[in-house]
Parts: structure tokens; sequence; C-alpha cells
């Protein structure tokens, strides 16, 4: 539920306020079979962090969150508006309250130049909504949301937007601060040695053992971090019907960095470089060609640690898995724990999408009759990194390590209709 309400003006004020409201209901069930990858098929990404996963879990929650605001639009002079607000935010989950301040404005150098800036405050509470896209999975179970608090972030964000001729232009810098940020804790020395006892190796193979403390599925709100970067963005719109070409072109450079775990590391969304480019060209008034280019530095990921025996339960301990008939032991990718945090990353991100759309009775027609193709290169972006055991020319083992999981080429056929 939500409503908006926008009172008359008070002079050089107009005031607007409202609120929203929202029944959430949430489920995470699920069953891993091997407790060593339980999560095998994000090998090499955020996931496959060698962490302390429940073996089960099926939980639900039924929440209501809501929030409520208001702000005052002020114009001062014929050149300047200036926007302070406040947010009020509560979370059913943890039954947590918070309030936002925020503050905008906006100053018209001339005609074509405007400045722009904003700060706030900006809260997120918890959630299996969120926690689903979150760089590791956290259990919100009752006893884990005692000391939950929502995840807060300062933004702070400078523009500036110009008008050039039949194109448009706008720079923006911004930095961001986050802290209370949720994420799995460590071990504690005493579950941390409790889970080491259970190895039965032998001393030859003890570095087979995972003995450093492993990342676990409660939550905490130990992290924080920071962003900063720059975003370009020429734009082409589309003003008049005799225009043929129209589109935009983006550059952004960023930089985050997050504290966790005692470490300074990227956060998983971290890309210091992205280009895009996105274009429609109007060949005569039946044809037109579209695209889409993108090109951007890979995001990090956490690298396997190396390989080693795998293990096999016997009784209430685990043992080195044996294989049958041979004097030898089956090996197995050792997950990337914290001191491989987002150590590395993936290989750059390349696609091109072209479309070629044709008007059997001209643009304002209702038929559209178009060819498409998805990644026409059919470069082999990396989704996730699949890492394997092979042998070395010296005799010896390795891992080797390729990308998967990206889109490959996709082409269609359509005919598309528009109704009045």
């Amino acid at each position: 539920m939500r409503e908006e309400v926008r009172f008359a003006p008070l002079g050089r004020h107009q005031l607007e306020a409202g609120t929203e409201w929202h029944q959430l209901g949430t489920r995470v069930s699920f069953t891993t079979f091997d407790d060593r990858d339980p999560f095998g098929f994000f090998r090499g990404g955020a996931f496959w962090l060698g962490g302390v996963f429940p073996s089960h879990a099926d939980d639900s929650r039924t929440t209501t969150r809501g929030g409520a605001w208001v702000e005052d639009r002020f114009q001062i002079g014929s050149t300047f508006t200036l926007v302070p607000g406040l947010r009020w935010d509560w979370s059913g989950l943890t039954g947590d309250a918070s309030v936002s301040p925020r503050l905008s404005a906006v100053m018209a150098l001339n005609s074509a130049t405007r400045l722009t800036a904003a700060g706030g405050l900006f809260t997120q509470s918890p959630g299996y909504e969120k926690v689903l896209q979150a760089d590791h999975f956290t259990d919100l179970t009752g006893s884990a949301l005692v000391d939950l608090r929502p995840e807060r972030a300062t933004h702070v964000i400078v523009g500036l937007d110009r008008d050039l001729g039949g194109m448009q232009a706008r720079v923006e810098t911004y930095y961001k601060s986050f802290s209370d940020l949720i994420a799995g804790r460590l071990e504690t020395e005493d579950e941390r040695m409790a889970r080491v006892a259970r190895y039965d190796f032998p001393a030859s193979l003890a570095s087979s053992v995972p003995t450093a403390p492993l990342i676990t599925s409660v939550p905490t709100n130990d992290g924080k971090g920071h962003a900063y970067g720059v975003d370009v963005l020429l734009t082409r719109p589309n003003t008049a019907a005799s225009q043929r070409l129209t589109g935009w072109l983006s550059y952004s450079w960023a930089r985050t960095e997050q504290e966790v775990y005692g470490r300074h590391v990227p956060f998983s969304y971290d890309r210091r470089h992205a280009v895009s480019l996105v274009g429609n060209w109007r060949a005569g008034s039946k044809w037109e060609l579209a695209w889409t280019a993108r090109a951007a530095s890979g995001f990090p990921r956490t690298p396997p640690s190396g390989i080693r025996v795998a293990s096999r339960e016997r009784g209430s301990t685990l043992v080195p898995a044996a294989l049958a008939g041979l004097n030898s032991f089956e090996l197995e990718v050792a997950p990337g724990g914290v001191a491989q945090l987002n150590s590395e990353r993936f290989p750059m991100f390349a696609r091109l999408d072209l479309r070629v759309g044709y008007h059997p009775r001209g643009a304002t027609g209702r038929w559209q009759l178009y060819v498409e193709s998805l990644n026409v290169t059919n470069r082999r972006n990396a989704w996730i990194m699949d890492a394997n055991i092979v042998g070395g020319g010296d005799g010896g083992l390795r891992l080797q390590e390729e990308p998967v999981g990206g889109l490959p080429r996709i082409a269609t056929i359509g005919v598309r209709f528009r109704f009045p």
C-alpha cells in the first residue's frame, strides 16, 4: 500500500509527503548433499568460500515493513531549488525503526547548464529477499535476529548537466560510506577446534585439513566499507520525427572496498571500468538498426585455495577418502576461504547485441518484423570459473580454471503488433 500527497503551494514552498507499507512473505529451503561444496555450481564465485553451511534449512518469514517521508521543495529565486527531506522506516523482522535525513539542491548556472547535489542517510532492513542476492548466505532464524540491525549508508553526490544542441551531457561523482553491513561471522575458537578435531588424518596429510576459521551462516553487523566513482553520460534523445539517430553513451569508473574479517577487500560488485553504447538508427521510414554494446572490467571473485585430499565420514570422524583398489587418495579442489576472499577477478566482460527491424507500413505502422542476435560475437563471458584438477607436464597436478556459464550467441526472429 502506497499513498502520496502533494499539498497546495505555500509561497515558495511545495510540501510532499507519503507512506508505504508492505506485507512480505519469504521462505528459504535447501538441503546440501555434500558439505564440502554445498553450492558447487558457484565455484570460484562469492558463495564458494568454504564456509560452514547448515546441511538443511527451511525457514519462512511473514513480516510487515513500512515507511513514511516528507520533503519541502523550496524555490529560492529563479535559479536555485533546495529540497530537504526526512524518511522514517520500520522493520517488523527486527522491530527496529530508523530516521534518515536527506537534502538535495539544483542550481541553474545558465539556460543550458545545471549543477546538482544531494546527500543523505539510507538504510536497508534484513530479509531473505536480500540474502538471496548477497555475497554470502546468512540464517535469519529467531535467535540470529536478537542483535541484528539495519544496514546503513551515507551518500554524497554532485553532478553537472548541460544541454548540447540536440544532445544532453551529464557528469556525476559520488562518495558512499557503509556501516552495519550484514556478514556471516567467523567460527569461534571452540567451534573451529571442534570441527578440526573430527579429522583423523595422518601427519603426512595434515595440509589437507582446513584449520583456518571458516565463515558461518550466523549473521552479524560487522561489515563496513566505502565506494566512490565518476559517471559520464551522453544522450541523444528522440526529439523530432525526422531524427534518424538516437541513443546514449556512458562510462563509469568506480572503486569499492569493504572491511570484513579484519581484511580490506573489494566488494563483489566492484567494477573499475564500464562502457555502454546503446543506439537506434532509422534507415528510411521502414528499416531500423538497434544495438547495445557493453565492455567492463571483471568482478572480484574468490579463487580456490589449492588441491587437497578429500575426506569421508566414518562414524563421527572424517578420514582420507581412499580410492578403491589403489594405494592413493581421492583429491578435490579446496575452496577459497577468508585468505582468498575476492583476491582475483573474472575476465573482462564484453557483449554486442544487434537487432534489425522492418516496418511494412512505416514507422507509424502497427506491424514490425525483426531479427535479433544476443552476443553476436559469441564471446565466452564468465558467469563462474570452473576449477578442475589436471596433470602437469612434469607429472604433477595443478588447478585449471576456465570461464563457464556466460550467455552464448542467441538469434531470434520475431513479429510485433502494436495495439492502439
